[in-house]
């Protein structure tokens, strides 16, 4: 949390940080590629959303949360990048304009705003919050946000939320995975509603695993306050590996689009770059 961004090439190796990224004036908590990879943005503890361009590792935008929060999390609409989603410790949930600077949207959870994840067509967003609620909400093509409805309270905070239109020959429908003190995987209804499918007893934050998914279930990577990296079939309620190698816990997990490539990154601030095996 030393308030910067390192972007690294892995392959080929040995892995080398191509550039750092400085500006935030506290550490940052969340940070997304644009579909095309050629944008990164960042929030952070000092209330400012930055938008950089990854060609010249230069920061292009700089938006300060106009409700004077700390910034937890934030993500691209998914066909609209000048259109941000944030949150943050306050418990506004924020639609910006990236150009304008402006908020076009706010609304307040019952708690501090801790993930946010959309659908795939991006007029769907779920919020999480630091009480363990899940907000529904519609985006209209302004960036109003809309409650549709708060449908889950979850043990305890949520850490992170994925969203995934298809995973498996058995899970044919959207799924919506919340991670935090447990695993909950949601089926999606048309009209955003979420309906619980299978709950696991297994803390931290996740990613969903298509190809493995595809495979025989429905497959998690998460990191725990241990320092493993497990593997698990939230579907058949098991464990299938784990992965050892960090002696702190670890805070977030994340694929390459291939799934060939898996990182992992603990509170030390060491990431693990892990390669799947082809055989």
């Amino acid at each position: 949390m030393d308030s910067t961004l390192s972007i690294c090439q892995v392959l080929p190796p040995p892995a080398t940080v191509i550039a750092v990224l400085r500006g935030h004036q506290q550490g940052v908590t969340d940070l997304q590629w644009s579909q095309a990879n050629d944008l990164l943005l960042s929030c952070s503890l000092d209330g400012a959303l930055r938008l950089w361009r990854v060609a010249d590792a230069k920061c292009i935008r700089i938006v300060p949360d106009d409700s004077e929060q700390e910034l937890l999390c934030a993500r691209f609409q998914p066909h609209n990048n000048n259109l941000v989603v944030q949150g943050g410790s306050k418990g506004f949930l924020l639609s910006v304009n990236v150009s304008t600077g402006k908020a076009v949207g706010r609304v307040r959870l019952s708690g501090r705003a801790t993930a946010i994840a959309f659908d795939a067509s991006g007029l769907v967003l779920w919020a999480g919050d630091s009480r363990g609620a899940i907000h529904a909400f519609r985006v209209e093509a302004s960036g109003r946000l809309l409650q549709l409805r708060k449908a889950i309270m979850a043990s305890g905070p949520l850490m992170g939320m994925v969203f995934r239109s298809w995973l498996s020959m058995m899970a044919r429908e959207p799924l919506l995975l919340a991670s935090g003190s447990s695993l909950m995987l949601f089926r999606v209804e048309a009209d955003g509603r979420l309906v619980l499918r299978n709950q696991m007893q297994v803390p931290g934050r996740g990613c969903l695993s298509p190809l493995l998914s595809f495979r025989r279930g429905v497959c998690v990577f998460l990191g725990g306050k241990d320092g493993q990296v497990l593997l698990v079939d939230v579907e058949r309620q098991a464990r299938l590996t784990q992965l050892q190698g960090h002696s702190a816990p670890v805070r977030d997990v994340a694929f390459n689009a291939d799934e060939s490539l898996l990182a992992s990154g603990d509170e030390d601030g060491i990431v693990i770059v892990w390669m799947r095996r082809t055989n």
